[in-house]
């Protein structure tokens, strides 16, 4: 799922500039690798919704486009 995944130019709360995960992201991190692509792709979409609803927004930089979701995945322990 992080295949071609890189930090160069920013701060990453899950991998190290050297594409190692980060000791606090150990068990998320394999929790996203079971879940695989699709599975994480059917639970993305209704999690921006919610988001979008509950008026969880940002908006980038004054970007004219509108207000955007948070993103977020709910993973089930």
């Amino acid at each position: 799922m992080f295949e071609g995944y890189t930090t160069d130019k920013f701060y990453d709360e899950m991998f190290s500039p050297d594409g190692s995960v980060r000791k606090h992201c150990e068990t998320l991190y394999q929790m996203f690798q079971q879940l695989g692509i699709n599975e994480f792709l059917s639970r993305k979409a209704p999690s921006e919704l919610y988001f979008m609803r509950q008026g969880i927004t940002f908006n980038v930089n004054h970007d004219n486009r509108g207000s955007r979701a948070m993103r977020a995945i709910f993973v089930r322990k």
